[in-house]
């Protein structure tokens, strides 16, 4: 065999074995994530319908690990947020909102060590078609994972990301304060 076919196949092991690693993390994250992330060891702790005018744009639903409560939501448990989409949203808003979210609860030099995680999740949204729903569930030592639809568009690392993230709708600057009481089962209107 001459040289350039052995260094071309080794070439191609080397880089499956990357490939195969890389799925391999991937897949343990998406199994840790599945096991944390059952129904049964979750707690439902609110529902909150955002509109634009008379308008629904979205419906957000907040789950947290059973034995924990609302004060617990930004600390370091397993939680999920879904958000089924009741309009089209351009890809290049949902990143801007997702930056801005985050911007109103953190300092320059908070977001600046963020970006490169909000850029990460930024890079996991598509164009928003009505009937979609994105969902991010935190599992401690995992990560947060991301879901358009079901399917795994990857996860996040990170507490720290994964409080940033959830402080859009939970922080103290919160997108809206009334959906936030609603998101933590503190307010029924």
């Amino acid at each position: 065999m001459n040289k350039r076919i052995r260094y071309i196949l080794f070439a191609m092991v080397v880089c499956s074995y990357f490939l195969i690693s890389e799925v391999s993390v991937k897949a343990e994250q998406t199994i840790a994530i599945k096991n944390a992330f059952n129904l049964n060891n979750m707690v439902l702790l609110g529902t909150a319908l955002k509109k634009f005018l008379a308008f629904r744009v979205v419906t957000v639903d907040l789950y947290i690990e059973r034995g924990y409560g609302s004060d617990d939501v930004l600390s370091d448990v397993t939680k999920r947020l879904e958000v089924n989409y009741h309009v089209n949203i351009p890809k290049h808003e949902l990143d801007r909102a997702t930056v801005k979210g985050i911007e109103k609860n953190y300092s320059q030099d908070q977001m600046a060590a963020l970006m490169p995680q909000i850029d990460q999740i930024n890079s996991y949204y598509p164009d928003i078609k009505s009937g979609d729903q994105i969902a991010v569930t935190y599992v401690p030592g995992v990560g947060s994972q991301v879901e358009l639809n079901g399917e795994l568009r990857g996860v996040v690392p990170g507490s720290d990301f994964a409080k940033a993230f959830f402080s859009i709708w939970l922080g103290d600057n919160p997108v809206d304060k009334n959906a936030k009481l609603k998101l933590l089962g503190l307010s029924d209107r």
